[in-house]
């Protein structure tokens, strides 16, 4: 299977010579600081940058995209073109993350319905898989995890996944959901940051018997959640700054 993924670096670069190209055509002309922070300069041309994005303070809009396209530059242009209509309907001059976010119901649709085309044929009950999602937590311990497939999302699917001999359990469905990047891993730092562990980085998890998650925890992708309607869960990164900064939860 072809790879369809950019690391965050390309897809900086490729949304801002779409930005630049859109200013060649309608004839604008832009001078920027300096060959550094050029790219960013473009971004911020056309959208709000930087933006609040993922419970660490300001990141840049690209980052933000990368993730919501899951890294695939088709889907970036297509929410990019979508975020665009609605910036220019509320006549903003930048198209904000508001405006992405408010696509998220139709553009999370059509990811679905591209990841169903996409590995039906390697498990012909993907949609059932997905589906059974619904209205849960958008963040699980592994035991959450496999208890959630165990006895909601497996019972209704009747699974079969190429490679698995017989019925899959419910680690090798999740392992399944993860390798299509329905699932990633996530590790919370003692900082209260997080990194995203996708399964081209870490294809072994799930799979060890003795050591199975080596700590992390999964969410389900950030472009599923609003039509699967999932439960917003609070990461350990907002607990802490809540409690450096004094809040309390009422």
């Amino acid at each position: 299977m072809v790879n369809l993924s950019w690391d965050v670096d390309s897809f900086e670069e490729m949304l801002a010579r779409r930005v630049e190209g859109y200013l060649q055509t309608s004839g604008q002309k832009f001078i920027g600081s300096g060959e550094n922070a050029r790219n960013s300069e473009y971004i911020s041309l056309l959208f709000e940058n930087p933006v609040a994005w993922g419970g660490a303070g300001l990141r840049p809009m690209h980052v933000a995209l990368h993730t919501i396209s899951r890294h695939r530059p088709r889907w970036l242009v297509e929410i990019c073109k979508l975020a665009a209509i609605k910036a220019n309907e509320a006549r903003r001059e930048k198209i904000t993350l508001e405006d992405v976010l408010g696509q998220m119901d139709e553009f999370g649709q059509r990811r679905i319905e591209d990841t169903i085309a996409e590995f039906k044929s390697q498990c012909p009950q993907i949609e059932s898989l997905i589906v059974g999602f619904a209205d849960q937590p958008e963040r699980f311990t592994t035991d959450e995890l496999l208890r959630t497939i165990k006895n909601r999302v497996q019972p209704g699917a009747l699974a079969k996944i190429e490679g698995v001999i017989g019925t899959p359990s419910a680690k090798e469905i999740a392992h399944f959901l993860y390798s299509i990047g329905f699932l990633s891993a996530r590790r919370d730092m003692q900082s209260g940051e997080y990194e995203h562990i996708s399964f081209d980085k870490r294809p072994n998890l799930l799979r060890s018997e003795s050591n199975v998650d080596e700590g992390v925890s999964w969410e389900i992708h950030p472009v599923f959640r609003r039509t699967l309607r999932l439960k917003n869960v609070e990461s350990k990164s907002e607990k802490i700054r809540a409690q450096r900064s004094g809040k309390r939860k009422s």
